[in-house]
């Protein structure tokens, strides 16, 4: 509504309020998921700061982690979304805690700041229940090539000529 705040993350995407324990793909995110959560499970990481290893090169950091905020930078991977667990979307109980934050991020970021959970109003934030990424290993750009073109004339005397090669599709052969 026109009372929402506006957004505070780097990349000034405004979350979406939802209620229950989606996970990325539940969401319709066809993503991988690291999930962060200090009462652990299978595959969960600490809710800490710090580096969160994904295989090989690949990794989350955590920095700036409080009780309610955070942000995060990765490397070689894509972060497609984060889902911030954390709050309460009734007024009325306010302990049932069942609402979550969606940041979504389309193509995909490498880093933002300030996420944080749901508000209470008046500059108060839910604390962070748990944190779940949605990311897509990164594809690096190709390194560039060269292309050498030798033309050989056959039945006749060889000069030389310059020539254009045609790169694509085309209904004349050539």
């Amino acid at each position: 509504g026109d009372d929402d705040p506006p957004p505070t993350t780097t990349h000034e995407v405004m979350p979406t309020v939802g209620v229950g324990n989606p996970t990325c793909v539940t969401l319709g995110f066809d993503s991988s998921e690291l999930k962060l959560d200090n009462d652990g499970g299978t595959g969960v990481q600490p809710l800490t700061n710090g580096v969160k290893p994904l295989g090989g090169d690949l990794s989350i950091t955590i920095s700036g982690l409080t009780d309610s905020f955070f942000d995060f930078d990765s490397a070689g991977v894509d972060v497609l979304a984060v889902i911030v667990k954390g709050g309460s979307t009734s007024s009325d109980d306010p302990g049932n805690e069942n609402a979550y934050l969606l940041y979504d991020y389309g193509d995909g970021v490498s880093s933002d700041k300030d996420l944080h959970a749901l508000s209470k109003g008046a500059s108060e934030y839910f604390e962070i229940s748990h944190i779940s990424f949605c990311y897509d290993e990164s594809t690096p750009d190709p390194e560039p090539a060269n292309l050498t073109l030798v033309k050989t004339v056959s039945g006749g005397e060889a000069t030389q000529a310059d020539f254009t090669p045609w790169v694509g599709e085309s209904e004349e052969a050539w």
